[in-house]
């Protein structure tokens, strides 16, 4: 059983970010591609998200004359969030050398690893990854099934309202998102074939969003569970097998080498994501202050069936986004706790019962997990969940400006 385990526990931890960053084009890999553009298999999917939903939204920004809902809305539902899976796209895409290099060191521990206990730890860790990045995909796709039930609902009363109030009008349609193209989009089939690639861009970028966020968390749930083994192995040192052991220098080098390559692959995972999660972590707090704003406006402004549904997919959406944030805080937290563990392991194991030679050689590795294992974002702030706390309370204090500016815009 522990063998099998040990065979099927890469594919249990990073077999969902695998196959949909395979479909993305992004996958990194375990083993050197062959073919040196490989890694720009991903450009298609990133140009059909540019052009039918990032660049003529932006440009739609500029015809709304000053209509802040309006405004809010774009960026809230697709501009900002799109954008931010296009910088994840990006930047796995320019730290795929970086990623291969993690995946091998990830590889290597289920390929090596022996002791039935250890491959438990591992494999329980590779079990809740697949748990957190099955819910990461079900709220990612979700959203998108969401909006798209709320836009084609949209539709329908669109058309509804149209063809009784214009009959010989021509029917004004609502896309998929709001967008300015060059071409006349009202027309069949413009209208039609430009709904259905942006639902299309929309499904892909949700894709990409929720397959980095796995891949993330397998990572970081990986290193977590090596550190438990740590944990573990520093624990026995002291007892009567360990004392008798004629290799215990040897066993000391051995449980450091492990903490190095724990400690490489954190500064892999720092290198290849801190900049992506400082994008995402600046446009959330702006994003929720929208959100949370336009939460508010459509209590106060829409009639009793439309508040139903815009008030259940908006805080569904929401719901959604801020999980994103909260998942990454969290198992970085989560490795700052299991680091800091490792400190106190090392610290009230048995080191009395050993001869005074080997216990100094606890004090090198006291010395080497004084500083807890941390990822930052941007190298500014780590991340934790104090700064998710900070970003949500940050987020509440913009909604309350922006609910002061717009009842001065009204009383003026």
């Amino acid at each position: 059983m522990a063998d099998v385990k040990r065979e099927q526990g890469f594919k249990v931890a990073m077999g969902i970010a695998e196959s949909i960053m395979r479909f993305s084009g992004i996958w990194p890999g375990v083993e050197k591609p062959k073919i040196n553009y490989a890694r720009f298999t991903f450009i298609p999917v990133m140009l059909m998200i540019l052009v039918f939903v990032n660049i003529p939204q932006t440009i739609q920004l500029f015809y709304f004359d000053g209509n802040l809902s309006a405004i809010l809305n774009v960026l809230t539902m697709a501009d900002v969030p799109i954008s931010i899976a296009l910088v994840k796209f990006l930047v796995t895409s320019y730290n795929h050398q970086i990623l291969n290099k993690l995946l091998v060191l990830l590889n290597d521990d289920w390929k090596h690893v022996r002791d039935a206990s250890d491959i438990e730890i591992m494999w329980q860790k590779a079990k809740t990854s697949r748990k957190v990045s099955k819910m990461c995909m079900v709220l990612s796709a979700g959203t998108v099934f969401a909006y798209s039930g709320r836009m084609l609902y949209v539709l329908y009363i669109s058309t509804l309202t149209n063809s009784e109030d214009n009959v010989d009008k021509q029917i004004v349609r609502p896309l998929y998102f709001s967008a300015k193209f060059f071409y006349d989009t009202q027309k069949t089939p413009n209208f039609e074939i430009t709904w259905i690639l942006q639902m299309i861009a929309a499904f892909l970028s949700a894709l990409a969003f929720g397959s980095i966020d796995c891949l993330f968390i397998s990572f970081i749930l990986h290193l977590c569970g090596q550190l438990v083994i740590l944990q573990k192995a520093f624990e026995k040192i002291g007892s009567d097998d360990v004392l008798t052991d004629a290799n215990f220098d040897y066993t000391i080098a051995k449980l450091i080498k492990k903490h190095s390559r724990i400690n490489k692959s954190v500064h892999y995972i720092e290198t290849s994501f801190n900049k992506s999660i400082l994008y995402q972590a600046l446009s959330s707090s702006i994003l929720f202050c929208f959100q949370g704003y336009l939460f508010i406006i459509i209590l106060s402004t829409a009639k009793d069936t439309e508040a139903l549904i815009e008030v259940t997919f908006m805080l569904y959406f929401t719901t959604c986004f801020m999980f994103s944030v909260f998942i990454y805080c969290y198992v970085a937290e989560f490795l700052v706790d299991e680091s800091l563990k490792l400190n106190y392991s090392i610290f009230y194991c048995k080191w009395y019962n050993l001869p005074a030679k080997k216990s100094r050689l606890l004090i090198m590795c006291l010395l080497r997990v004084r500083k807890p294992l941390q990822v930052s974002a941007g190298k500014y702030v780590f991340l934790s969940l104090n700064l998710f706390c900070h970003i949500v309370r940050t987020s509440a204090g913009y909604i309350s400006v922006l609910l002061a500016v717009r009842e001065k815009l009204f009383i003026q």
